[in-house]
C-alpha cells in the first residue's frame, strides 16, 4: 500500500495492489543505489477511483522498500494515459539536485565539509555521521555543480556511503537527514545458488583496462611567479552625475489625441463613436485609451463611467491643484448623463480642450464658463508617467558601433539576474535560463564582457540548442571548422557552467590577450585574413546586435565620483598563475613502482609481464584524471589505481531469479555456482535493487565487490580435478579468432570517409589483443589502376603501426578497398580477418546520348531504357564496358535459349510440341472476382486465392486473368477459452467452404489420379464445397495444364541457399513516427521459437531507413522485452542520408539460459529524434549465425482454419448493445431518456458508454441500470458547449445493490437509464438535454461514431429477407410462362414479354406490399437509423445487392433452361439477353408505379412520397438537389445558405435574390431588370467604417407606407422620387406626405439651420451663432453673447 500526499503532507490518496473499490496499484518499481544513497520509483494507478486525480507532479508518496521501511519521495512526472496514470517519484535526495554550489576549497572534517556545502539556510542535517573526526582532509573543488553530485564525492573522499531519510511527528516533517556510514549493509553469510535463487553466474576475464603506467593530471592550481606583461590599471574616471527632467509621461499622447482632431470632428451624442463625430466623454475615452491610461479593451462609457473610475483610475484634486493632463467632469454624479453632465481634458490652469455642442466638435476654451455644470470635479489619471525622472549619465559601451566595443570593458552595476531577465525574454527555452552567475563568473574569470560572452554563446549555438552545445557543452563553437565540424568534440566539457567558463577563458587567451590583440569583434573577424573567428563575413555584425539587445534588461550603476577605469600598462609583478597539476619532477622509486621522467607512475613487475613483444619494453599506459592539486596527492591516487589494473580484470555477472527479501542494500553475501569446475564460491555486496509492490522477490538486483573465495573441498582432490582438467583441455591448443569492426559502417558517399577499423583477437574467448606482439595492417584495392597511392606504398608506409585499430579516411580509399589486419607472434601470423569498405563516388548518366567525357571519373556509370533499347555501362577510364545486374542475370538463367544445332548450350533433350514451358501464376484478394485487396504476395488474412497459368514467366496484376476460390487453411491447434467476445453474423446457412486441389496426367484428370502427390504431374484440378475431405472422383474438379512438353535443356543453374523460418510476426514493413517522449517500437515473437530455442546463435536482420538525412549519426538499440534485456546490438543510421540499409545482428550459442522467454523484439527511440519517421522493412529473427531472405512467419501465411459447422441462428454484428439509440431526444426531464439493452452484460464487466449531448447549461449527469438504485459510477459533470460533444464514461457492470436496506435487481433485460442532475434536484429544473445517438460497448474504449444494435438490423434485414424470398419464388413462377417457339425466336421473345407483363399484373398487389415492407423495412430503417449518409448508402447498397443477386440467381436459372431446351438460344446470345433485359425492365416499371420509393443510381438518388393526389420528392444529382413539396419546413436553431439564395414564380422568374449580404429584388413584367437592393458597403478612408444601403434603380421610386384597415389600401408615409415617377419628385425628391416632427435636433435646409427648442424655433445660417427665434410672442433677431442668446424683438 502506498500513500500520496499534497505539499503540507495532507493525504491525497492511496493505492493498493488488492484493493477492489479503491485506487488500484496496477504496476511499481523501486530501485535503491548505494553509489548515491538515492531511490526512484515509478508507478502506474488506475483511474478507477476520483482520488487518481489528485495525484499531480509535487505530490510526495510514501513507498515501503523491501525491508518495509517507508521512503519519501517527490512526483516529479505525471503521464496520463486512458486507463491509467504513470508516475516517477525521485527520492528526497535529489531535492539537492536542484541547489547549486560553487568552488569549495577548505579543510575539515566530513561533517564540516557536508556543512559548508549545504549552507546555512538548508533544511536537510547531519544524522549518522560514522566516520566522525577520524579523518580531517583538505578539499579542493571548482566550477559549478549540484549539491548531491558534491556530496557524493565529498563522501567518497572520506570513505563513506550516504543515504537520506525523513523524521516525522504525525504528518509532519520533523527533520530531514542525510546519514554518512562507512558501509551501508551487514555481512550475512547468506548463500545464494545457481539454480535455485540465481538464474546463473558468468565469470569475465579482460586485460581492457589492464595498465603498466599511469599519467596522472590533475585539476589547475595556483603558483606565484615574477612576470613582465602589460596588465590592466585602475584610473580614477570623472563622470557626470546623473541629472533630473521632468516628463509628461502618458500625458502627451491624451493630449495629443484632442489636438489632432480639432477642428476636424463634429460633436454628436448620437454618432458619439468616431471617428468623424464624438461628444464629450467618449472623446475622453479614446484619448485615455490611446495614450494607455485606460486598457485597451476598456468600453467607451459616459461622465457617469469617469465618475466610477475613482479609486481606480483617476484619483480627485481640488480645483486649485489642477494641471496639464487632468481631466474635469461636470453634473451630479448618478444624473449626469447625456445633456446633464460634461467633461474635458485640462491645459493649464486657465484653459481646457473639449468636445462641446457650442463648438459642434474638439476646441480649446477657457474654463471658466465652458466646464458645464455646476458642480465641477476635477480629476488626476493614476499611473500617467508624468513627473520628474532621473536621467543616467552611465556609460553602456566604449563605443557607439558595438562591433567596436572593447570586449574587456565590463558595465559597472551588471548581476546575474539582470542577465537572467535578458535570457528569458530573448530565449525562454535555452538552457541558459537561470543561468546568469555563470556568465558572470566566466566575466570574473576571462575578463571579458559577460554581455558579449552570453551574446557570442547565442549566436554559436542558438542559445545553448545546437547539437555541437547539447553534445559536448562546446558553445562558442571552438574547433568547429566549417569542413569538420565535428571537430569540436575536441574542446569539448563536462557541463554547461564548465563549457561557458572555459570557452570564455580560452577566447580571452587565444584572442583577446593573444599577440594579435584582438579586443573587439570586429578584429576578431577581420585581422588582415589571418588569424579570424568565423569565416561569416557578418558574424561580428551579428553578436553586436544581439548585445544591444542587452540594453532594456541591464542598468549600469548611477555615476560616482569614486568611478574608476582600467588602462592596459606594462608592469613587473608577482602573479598568481593557474598551472597543470602533474608528476613531472616528481621523485619516488622503490624497486617496483616509481615516477618517470615523463610524470608516469610505473609498475617494473607488471610491464615485464604484460608489455607487448619488440617493443622495447614500451609501458602500457593509461591516463588518470584527478581532482587532486598537490603533486603529493595526485601521487598517492595514480598509484592506487595502478596497483588496482596492473593485472587481468576479472568481474561477474550475476542474474538474480529469486532474491529473498531479508536481504537489505549493501548487505555481504555468498554466491555459489557448482557448474564451474572447480566451484564458483563469490563474496558480493548488494549495492543496486528494484522491487515491486507486486511481488514476494526482489526483482532486479546488481551485485559489485567480488571477492572469490575457497569451497573448503580437500586440496587432495581439488589438484585431481585440476589434473582431469588439463587432460581434457589446454589452452595451448585453442586457436586464435579475430574479427574486424568498423566504427561508421563499410559503405560511404561522396567521398566523406571517416572510420576505424578494430581488430578483435580472443582464445578461448578470452581477448588476446595484449598477448601477441603486434599487428600488421594491409590493404588490397579493387581498381589499383585508380590509386594515387598504390597499394605496396600504403602497406609500406602503415607497417609500423603495430596497434590493434587503424584510423581510416578519404584518402586512403579509392572506391573500394578491403584492408587485411594480421596478429603476429614470434614472426608468425597467428590469425588474420578482413574489411572491405566502399567509397561510392561515381556519377550515373541516365540518358540516350553519350555522356561528355572531358567531365567523366573512373567508375562512372551510363544507363539508358527505351522500349527495346537497354544498356548499362561503365567508364573505365578510356573506354566503356557494358555491365550487367543481378536482375539480368537472373532473367538469362531463367529463361529458355533458343535450341541450339551444335549442342554447345547442354544437351539436347526430347523435342517438345511447342517448346514452352508452363507457368502457374497465383494471387490473394479479399472478394471473389479478386478486385478487393488484390496482391501477389501471400498475405495473412486474405480470403481468396486465385490462379492462372500460361507461357509467360511474369505475374499478371489483373484480376480478370485469375480463376478465383475460397481459401481456407487447415485446422489450428484447440486454444484455450478465451474472454466472451460479441458473436459475429453466421452466414445464410453456416457452413464454411473448402478448396480442393488434385494432380494428373491427363486432360480429365482420369489418368494417375492423385490429391496429395504433386510430383510431375501435368495438370492441376481444383474445386469449392462446403465438405472438408477431398473428393476421389475425379470429374468433380476443374482440370488445367500446368506443365508443358519438355523443352531443348538449357545451362545449369546456379545452386540455390537455404532460406530459414522467420520467428516474428507482421515484420514486412512498418513506418515508425518518433513522438515526444521515449518510443519502442515492437515486434511480437512466435512463441513457437521458445519451443526451438537451445541455447543455439540467432540473428535478426532488417532493412532501416530515415525519411529525412540529420548531420549527425542517430543509434538505436535492439533488445528482447524481458529482463535481463538481452540485446542484438545497436543500429548506427549514418547522417547526412536518407539511404536504406541492411543491417544484421547477432546473438551467440549460450549467451541466453535455456528458460529464458521473452514475447517482443523492440527497437528503441530516444525523445531527441522525435519527429523523425523512419522505414523498417523484412525484419526477421531466424537461428544461425546468417541472414537469409526474408519470408513471412507461420502465423502470417495462416488461412482461416474452419470445421464443419452446422446451420447457425442469426449472428451479432457490431458492439453497440443499446436498441434504437439514434432516435433524437431532446426534453427537461430528470431521467432523459430509457435505452432498452439487446443483451445482458456480465457482472464486473469493464463498459462504456458513449453518447452525443447537447446540454442547455453546465450540469452533471449519472447512469443506472434498470431505473432502479443500481448507480454506474458517480455523477460526472459536463460542461456546456454551443455544439453537440461526445462524451463518454466507462465503469464497471453492477447488477444489483443494496441501498437503505433494500436489495435492487437489475430488470431482464436490463434498461440503461440517463439522469440530468439539476432537472430532478433544486429549483431551477429547465435544463434542456438534447441526445443524437448513444452507444453502450464493451472494453474502455469510446466510440466515434454511432453504430446500430445488431438486434435492430437482425430485425430489418429479417422483415425485408422474408418479403424478397417471397417475390423470388413467384419471379421463378414465371417460368412457366414462357414459351419459346423453334422458328421464331423473335415471336417467342414478344410472347413471354406479354406473358411477363400478365404475370406482373397477377402480382402487383403482392409486389405493392413486399416492395413497401422492403424499402420500408430496411432502407427508411436504414436512413432513420444511421449517424452518417455514408452508412446508409453502404447498407442499401448490401442489402439491394443481396436482393438482387438472389434475383439474378433465377433468372440464370430460367435462361439455363431456355437454353437446354432450345439450341437456337445458344446461337443468338443477344436475343437471351433481350429477354432479360425485358424481364428487368418489367420489374423496374412495377417498382416505379408504387406510391412511395426510393431509387438510387450512380449518377442520382430520388425518393418519392405520394398521397391523396398530393406527393412530395428529393432528388440528389451530381450538380443538383431538388427538394419538391407542398409545404417545405426548415426547423432548427440556425439555418445557413451558402451561395445564392432566390425566390421563383410558377414560371421560375426570379424575384427576390439574396448572398451574404446583399438583397436584390427583380420583376420579370420589367423584362428582368433590377428594381433595387439593400446592400452593405465599405466607407472610403476608414478602416472600420460601414454604411447600410437601401437603394432603387430608375425604374422606380422608394416609399415608406403603411396599410389602412378600413379601405384596404397602402398609404405613403414618404416618398424618395429621383425620376420623377409619383409627379410630385424630380427637382424635389424627397416628399413627405405626414408632419415631421423634430424632438431633439435641428435640421440643415441649404446653408440654413432650423433649431427646435422646447416652445421656440430658431433658424440661422449652420455656421453662425446668430439669426432668428419664432415664439408664441413674436418674431425675433438674436445672438449668442456669454453662452446666452440676446434677443431683439421685430416688430
Amino acid at each position: 500500500m502506498i500513500f500520496f500526499t499534497n505539499r503540507l503532507y495532507e493525504t491525497l490518496a492511496v493505492a493498493s495492489v488488492d484493493t477492489e473499490e479503491g485506487l488500484k496499484l496496477l504496476d511499481d518499481e523501486l530501485n535503491q543505489t548505494i553509489k548515491t544513497g538515492t531511490a526512484i520509483y515509478t508507478a502506474k494507478i488506475a483511474k478507477n477511483d476520483i482520488s487518481a486525480e489528485k495525484v499531480e507532479a509535487g505530490s510526495f508518496v510514501f513507498v515501503p522498500n523491501f525491508k518495509n521501511k517507508i521512503i519519501v519521495l517527490e512526483v516529479m512526472d505525471v503521464y496520463d494515459e486512458r486507463s491509467y496514470k504513470k508516475i516517477i517519484a525521485e527520492d528526497a535526495g535529489l531535492e539537492l539536485l536542484n541547489s547549486d554550489v560553487g568552488d569549495h576549497k577548505m579543510k575539515g572534517t566530513l561533517r564540516e565539509h557536508i556543512l559548508a556545502t549545504i549552507g546555512d539556510d538548508s533544511d536537510w542535517v547531519i544524522g549518522l555521521d560514522e566516520i566522525g573526526n577520524s579523518k580531517n582532509l583538505t578539499l579542493e573543488y571548482t566550477g559549478i555543480s549540484n549539491q548531491t553530485k558534491r556530496i557524493v564525492q565529498i563522501a567518497g573522499r572520506f570513505g563513506a556511503e550516504i543515504s537520506y531519510d525523513f523524521i516525522f511527528d504525525g504528518n509532519e516533517i520533523k527533520e530531514k537527514r542525510i546519514n554518512f556510514v562507512k558501509e551501508r549493509g551487514k555481512d550475512t553469510a547468506r548463500r545464494l545458488e545457481v539454480g535455485k535463487e540465481l538464474k546463473d553466474v558468468k565469470r569475465n576475464v579482460s586485460i581492457t583496462n589492464l595498465r603498466t603506467a599511469v599519467l596522472g593530471v590533475g585539476k589547475p592550481h595556483k603558483e606565484t611567479i615574477k612576470t613582465t606583461k602589460t596588465v590592466k590599471k585602475t584610473i580614477k574616471v570623472e563622470e557626470k552625475p546623473n541629472s533630473t527632467k521632468h516628463t509628461n509621461g502618458k500625458l502627451d499622447p491624451f493630449i495629443n489625441w484632442f489636438q489632432a482632431r480639432k477642428g476636424r470632428v463634429r460633436y454628436s451624442m448620437y454618432a458619439r463613436m468616431g471617428p468623424n463625430s464624438y461628444d464629450c466623454s467618449s472623446a475622453v475615452h479614446f484619448a485615455a485609451k490611446h495614450a494607455g491610461l485606460l486598457p485597451s479593451n476598456h468600453y467607451i462609457g459616459s461622465t457617469e463611467t469617469l465618475f466610477g473610475m475613482k479609486g481606480k483610475y483617476l484619483d480627485e484634486i481640488s480645483r486649485s491643484d489642477i494641471r496639464y493632463g487632468d481631466i474635469f467632469v461636470a453634473g451630479r454624479q448618478g444624473a449626469s448623463g447625456g445633456a446633464g453632465g460634461h467633461t474635458g481634458a485640462v491645459l493649464d490652469k486657465n484653459r481646457i480642450i473639449h468636445c462641446n455642442y457650442g463648438s459642434n466638435g474638439i476646441a480649446i476654451t477657457p474654463i471658466n464658463g465652458y466646464t458645464g455644470g455646476p458642480p465641477v470635479r476635477f480629476f488626476r489619471w493614476r499611473n500617467s508617467g508624468a513627473g520628474t525622472v532621473s536621467v543616467s549619465n552611465s556609460k553602456y559601451w566604449t563605443n557607439k558601433n558595438i562591433a567596436y566595443h572593447d570586449l574587456g570593458w565590463t558595465l559597472n552595476g551588471l548581476s546575474a539576474g539582470q542577465l537572467n531577465n535578458w535570457i528569458r525574454a530573448k530565449a525562454p527555452g535555452s538552457p541558459f535560463n537561470g543561468q546568469g552567475n555563470v556568465f558572470m563568473e566566466a566575466q570574473k574569470q576571462s575578463g571579458l564582457d559577460a554581455r558579449y560572452i552570453l551574446s557570442h554563446a547565442a549566436l554559436e549555438s542558438a542559445w545553448g540548442r545546437s547539437n555541437i552545445a547539447k553534445k559536448y557543452n562546446n558553445y562558442f563553437g571552438i574547433g568547429a571548422f566549417d569542413n569538420d565540424p565535428n571537430n569540436a568534440k575536441n574542446f569539448s566539457n563536462s557541463g554547461l557552467a564548465s563549457g561557458i567558463i572555459n570557452g570564455a577563458k580560452w577566447i580571452a587567451k587565444n584572442y583577446y590577450n593573444s599577440t594579435y590583440k584582438q579586443t573587439t569583434l570586429y578584429k576578431m573577424r577581420n585581422n588582415n585574413g589571418v588569424h579570424q573567428y568565423a569565416t561569416d563575413p557578418n558574424w561580428h555584425t551579428k553578436i553586436a546586435n544581439i548585445m544591444k539587445g542587452s540594453e532594456r534588461y541591464t542598468r549600469p550603476a548611477a555615476p560616482s565620483k569614486n568611478k574608476t577605469k582600467e588602462i592596459l600598462e606594462t608592469v613587473t609583478e608577482n602573479k598568481e598563475i593557474e598551472k597543470e597539476t602533474n608528476l613531472k619532477g616528481y621523485k619516488y622509486d622503490d624497486g617496483r613502482y616509481f615516477v618517470d621522467k615523463d610524470g608516469r607512475v610505473c609498475d617494473r613487475e607488471a610491464n615485464a609481464i604484460w608489455s607487448k613483444p619488440n617493443t622495447k619494453g614500451r609501458y602500457l599506459s593509461r591516463v588518470y584524471e584527478s581532482e587532486a592539486t598537490s603533486q603529493k596527492t595526485l601521487f598517492d591516487e595514480c598509484l592506487n589505481q595502478l596497483k588496482k589494473n596492473n593485472q587481468p580484470e576479472v568481474s561477474y555477472d550475476v542474474n538474480p531469479d529469486k532474491i529473498p527479501k531479508d536481504i537489505d542494500i549493501g548487505d555481504r553475501v555468498r554466491i555459489i555456482d557448482h557448474d564451474y569446475s572447480p566451484a564458483l564460491y563469490l563474496e558480493a555486496r548488494l549495492v543496486d535493487v528494484t522491487t515491486s509492490s507486486t511481488n514476494d522477490y526482489i526483482d532486479r538486483a546488481v551485485f559489485a565487490n567480488f571477492v572469490p573465495k575457497t569451497s573448503g573441498i580437500a586440496e587432495r582432490l581439488l589438484n585431481l580435478q585440476e589434473n582431469v582438467q588439463d587432460f581434457k583441455y589446454s589452452f595451448e591448443n585453442q586457436p586464435y579468432i579475430m574479427s574486424l569492426e568498423s566504427t561508421s559502417g563499410n559503405v560511404f558517399k561522396d567521398d566523406i570517409v571517416d572510420t576505424h577499423l578494430i581488430a578483435k583477437l580472443t582464445k578461448a574467448g578470452i581477448d588476446q589483443s595484449a598477448n601477441v606482439d603486434g599487428f600488421i595492417w594491409e590493404r588490397v584495392s579493387k581498381y589499383p589502376d585508380k590509386l594515387v597511392v598504390a597499394d605496396e606504398e600504403w602497406n609500406e608506409s602503415h607497417k609500423d603501426n603495430n596497434e590493434h585499430f587503424i584510423e581510416l579516411t578519404r584518402s586512403d580509399i579509392e572506391l573500394e578497398a578491403t584492408f587485411v589486419c594480421s596478429a603476429i607472434l614470434d614472426e608468425y601470423a597467428v590469425a588474420t580477418a578482413s574489411y572491405t569498405i566502399k567509397n561510392l563516388a561515381i556519377g550515373i548518366y541516365k540518358q540516350k546520348e553519350e555522356p561528355d567525357r572531358k567531365l567523366l571519373m573512373w567508375g562512372d556509370v551510363w544507363q539508358w531504357e527505351e522500349g527495346e533499347t537497354k544498356f548499362k555501362r561503365i567508364w573505365k577510364g578510356d573506354r566503356w564496358e557494358d555491365t550487367v545486374t543481378k536482375r539480368d542475370l537472373e532473367l538469362l538463367e531463367l529463361t529458355p535459349g533458343p535450341p541450339g544445332a551444335d549442342g554447345k548450350d547442354g544437351m539436347p533433350g526430347k523435342p517438345g510440341a511447342d517448346g514452352k514451358t508452363s507457368y502457374m501464376h497465383f494471387a490473394y484478394a479479399d472478394s471473389a472476382d479478386g478486385v478487393v485487396g488484390f496482391t501477389l504476395t501471400a498475405t495473412n488474412g486474405k480470403k481468396y486465392i486465385g490462379f492462372y497459368t500460361d507461357f509467360v514467366k511474369e505475374d499478371s496484376k489483373d484480376p480478370k486473368k485469375y480463376e478465383w476460390s475460397k481459401y481456407v487453411g487447415d485446422d489450428g491447434k484447440p486454444g484455450k477459452d478465451g474472454v466472451n467476445g460479441i458473436p459475429g453474423k453466421a452466414g445464410a446457412d453456416g457452413k464454411t467452404p473448402y478448396f480442393h486441389t488434385a494432380w494428373a496426367n491427363s486432360s480429365d484428370g482420369s489418368k494417375d489420379f492423385s490429391t496429395s502427390q504433386a510430383g510431375e504431374k501435368l495438370y492441376i484440378g481444383t474445386y469449392t464445397d462446403f465438405v472438408k475431405e477431398d473428393s476421389t472422383d475425379p470429374k468433380k474438379y476443374t482440370w488445367q495444364l500446368v506443365k508443358g512438353n519438355k523443352g531443348e535443356k538449357g545451362e545449369p543453374g546456379k545452386d540455390g541457399k537455404n532460406i530459414n523460418r522467420n520467428y516474428i510476426d507482421d515484420s514486412k514493413f512498418k513506418t515508425v513516427t518518433v513522438p515526444k517522449k521515449l518510443y519502442d517500437e515492437a515486434y511480437n515473437i512466435d512463441p513457437s521459437f521458445w519451443d526451438t530455442y537451445n541455447r543455439q546463435a540467432m540473428t535478426l536482420s532488417f532493412w532501416f531507413k530515415a525519411r529525412e538525412s540529420k548531420t549527425y549519426k542517430r543509434n538505436f538499440v535492439v533488445h528482447f522485452r524481458a529482463a535481463p534485456w538481452y540485446q542484438f546490438g545497436t543500429v548506427v543510421y549514418p547522417e547526412n542520408t536518407t539511404e536504406n540499409i541492411f543491417y544484421k545482428m547477432h546473438i551467440g550459442s549460450k549467451m541466453m539460459p535455456q528458460d529464458y522467454r521473452a514475447a517482443q523484439i523492440f527497437i528503441r527511440f530516444i525523445e531527441e529524434y522525435s519527429g523523425n519517421v523512419f522505414e523498417i522493412k523484412d525484419l526477421k529473427l531466424e537461428f544461425g549465425n546468417e541472414a537469409t531472405d526474408w519470408i513471412p512467419s507461420v502465423n502470417d501465411l495462416k488461412g482461416e482454419p474452419g470445421k464443419n459447422g452446422v446451420d447457425g441462428k442469426t449472428g451479432k454484428i457490431g458492439q453497440n448493445l443499446l436498441r434504437n439509440s439514434n432516435v433524437p431526444i431532446e426534453n427537461k426531464n430528470y431521467p432523459t431518456n430509457i435505452w432498452n439493452l439487446c443483451e445482458t452484460p456480465t457482472t464486473g464487466e469493464t463498459m462504456t458508454f458513449t453518447v452525443k449531448i447537447k446540454l442547455e447549461k453546465d450540469d452533471k449527469i449519472c447512469l443506472y441500470n434498470s431505473g432502479g438504485y443500481i448507480w454506474m459510477g458517480d455523477w460526472t459533470k459536463i460542461n456546456k458547449i454551443d455544439d453537440y460533444q461526445i462524451w463518454s464514461k466507462t465503469f464497471e457492470w453492477k447488477d444489483k445493490i443494496q441501498y437503505n436496506g433494500v436489495v435492487y435487481v437489475q430488470t431482464n433485460p436490463p434498461t440503461l437509464r440517463l439522469y440530468t442532475y439539476s432537472n430532478g434536484n433544486g429549483e431551477d429544473k429547465n435544463n434542456t438535454v438534447s441526445i443524437e445517438w448513444a452507444t453502450l460497448t464493451r472494453g474502455d474504449i469510446p466510440a466515434i461514431e454511432w453504430t446500430p444494435c445488431y438486434a435492430d438490423v437482425d430485425d430489418a434485414i429479417k422483415a425485408g429477407k422474408e418479403e424478397s424470398e417471397e417475390i423470388s419464388r413467384k419471379l421463378i413462377k414465371v417460368e412457366s410462362d414462357f414459351k419459346i417457339e423453334n422458328n421464331n425466336i423473335k415471336a417467342s421473345v414478344s410472347s413471354l414479354s406479354k406473358t411477363t407483363e400478365r404475370s406482373f399484373v397477377n402480382l402487383k398487389k403482392d409486389m405493392a406490399d413486399a416492395d413497401v415492407k422492403v424499402e420500408t423495412g430496411i432502407k427508411n430503417y436504414l436512413i432513420n437509423n444511421y449517424s452518417t449518409k455514408t452508412q446508409t448508402d453502404q447498407k442499401i447498397s448490401q442489402e439491394v445487392g443481396s436482393i438482387k443477386t438472389s434475383l439474378g440467381n433465377d433468372i440464370n436459372n430460367l435462361n439455363k433452361e431456355v437454353t437446354e431446351a432450345k439450341s437456337m438460344v445458344e446461337q443468338t446470345q443477344r436475343g437471351v439477353t433481350t429477354i432479360v433485359g425485358q424481364v428487368e425492365y418489367g420489374l423496374n416499371n412495377k417498382i416505379n408505379d408504387l406510391n412511395a420509393r426510393i431509387d438510387i443510381q450512380a449518377d442520382k438518388i430520388e425518393a418519392k412520397v405520394s398521397k391523396d393526389g398530393f406527393s412530395s420528392l428529393v432528388k440528389q444529382e451530381f450538380d443538383r438537389y431538388k427538394v419538391q413539396a407542398k409545404n417545405i419546413d426548415f426547423d432548427g436553431s440556425y439555418v445557413n445558405v451558402k451561395g445564392t439564395f432566390q425566390t421563383l414564380n410558377t414560371n421560375e422568374d426570379v424575384g427576390v435574390e439574396m448572398s451574404y449580404n446583399q438583397v436584390v429584388w427583380k420583376d420579370n413584367r420589367w423584362e428582368g431588370k433590377t428594381f433595387g437592393k439593400i446592400t452593405v458597403t465599405k466607407i472610403v478612408g476608414s478602416e472600420y467604417g460601414f454604411s447600410l444601403n437601401f437603394g432603387h434603380y430608375p425604374t422606380g421610386f422608394l416609399s415608406m407606407s403603411y396599410w389602412n384597415n378600413d379601405d384596404k389600401k397602402w398609404y405613403s408615409y414618404m416618398q424618395l422620387d429621383k425620376w420623377n415617377y409619383t409627379g410630385n419628385g424630380g427637382i424635389t425628391p424627397i416628399i413627405f406626405h405626414e408632419n415631421l416632427n423634430c424632438l431633439r435636433h435641428s435640421i440643415r435646409i441649404g446653408n440654413w439651420e432650423l433649431v427646435p427648442e422646447g416652445d421656440t424655433l430658431k433658424i440661422k445660417p449652420y455656421d453662425t451663432k446668430a439669426g432668428y427665434i419664432f415664439q408664441r410672442g413674436g418674431l425675433y433677431r438674436y445672438y449668442a453673447s456669454g453662452g446666452k442668446d440676446v434677443k431683439t424683438k421685430i416688430d
